[in-house]
């Protein structure tokens, strides 16, 4: 007579040894193939969302308009030798510190 082979749910209820024969079930294979689906979803979902937004971005907007700002301004204050001298140390004292922004 011929041993019974246990199921996939059977197994699920009961311990059985390691490296144990069990037959799979249509429930369990629809659950295995439901998961995997997930999975799979999950992942795409998620190559989808790291791709669009890359972690590094160089946005200058920001940073051109400022520099936009300090041309006008440099143009109103810049009236006297003596404003003109404090401009360009005060420029050439942020320049350094940008050269510097990368260390």
């Amino acid at each position: 007579m011929a041993k019974k082979i246990p199921t996939t749910d059977d197994a699920r209820k009961t311990k059985l040894p390691s490296g144990t024969k069990v037959r799979s079930t249509q429930a369990s294979v629809n659950e295995a193939a439901k998961k995997a689906i997930e999975k799979i979803n999950r992942t795409e979902e998620f190559k989808k969302k790291t791709q669009k937004t890359p972690i590094y971005t160089a946005d200058l907007k920001a940073i051109n308009a400022t520099i936009e700002e300090i041309l006008s301004e440099i143009k109103i204050q810049a009236n006297s030798d003596y404003a003109v001298r404090n401009i360009y140390i005060i420029v050439q004292d942020a320049l350094k510190k940008i050269k510097l922004s990368q260390n």
